[in-house]
């Protein structure tokens, strides 16, 4: 084998321990609780044992211990070590998760809408739209196919139902919860508010968080 092609092979050797580091860091770091629950049949963040807290510090920061291993073996001891592609390897995988993270919702977010039904639509109101999002689910096709702007209010009640009382968005004249916020972490609630002008027609339909 030539000196190039074993060079190369090498550098793979090196991109793939450090992917293997870092999923073996990121899997440990997200399964450190259970860990905790396993070792002491319980598990708090402010109560773990200190030699605990640091192991776990350890994990989190494992590949880039190991980089730094390896460079300096680099340059004090061989040039057989490759840390670059080490290195290259480990950041592949934290940007194959955080590429996962923020496409997850997303992909989840168009594989769950559903055409609008109103009759769906008028019997979830009195659902917890936490609970059974279905509103949600259907709200962007409401959106896009159901020409809101223009309507009269009777017949945006006979399409959509009364909505409940809420103290959310009393600048607006029709306002119907929606669901958790869509995106990574649902902390906010999603709805649709409409306002009419003074002859009763709809002049402006949104889908907001609050």
């Amino acid at each position: 084998m030539k000196i190039g092609a074993m060079f190369n092979v090498r550098r793979v050797e090196f991109f793939i321990f450090g992917l293997l580091v870092s999923l073996i860091s990121l899997w440990a770091g997200v399964h450190w609780p259970d860990f905790g629950e396993w070792l002491f049949g319980g598990f708090n963040f402010e109560t773990q044992p200190g030699w605990f807290y640091i192991a776990g510090r350890f994990v989190d920061w494992l590949p880039w211990i190991v980089a730094a291993v390896l460079v300096a073996v680099r340059i004090w001891a061989t040039r057989r070590i490759k840390p670059i592609s080490y290195i290259a390897g480990a950041v592949t995988t934290y940007l194959a998760a955080l590429t996962f993270l923020l496409a997850a919702p997303i992909v989840d977010d168009y594989s769950q809408r559903r055409p609008f039904d109103s009759l769906v639509w008028k019997t979830s109101l009195a659902d917890d739209p936490w609970k059974n999002p279905i509103r949600l689910r259907m709200v962007n096709d409401l959106i896009r196919r159901h020409r809101l702007i223009g309507a009269s209010r009777s017949e945006v009640l006979d399409l959509l139902g009364q909505p409940r009382p809420t103290d959310k968005f009393s600048d607006w004249d029709l306002v119907y919860c929606l669901g958790p916020e869509r995106g990574l972490f649902s902390i906010d609630s999603e709805w649709l508010v409409i306002r009419f002008d003074k002859n009763d027609k709809v002049i402006e339909a949104a889908d907001v968080q609050d």
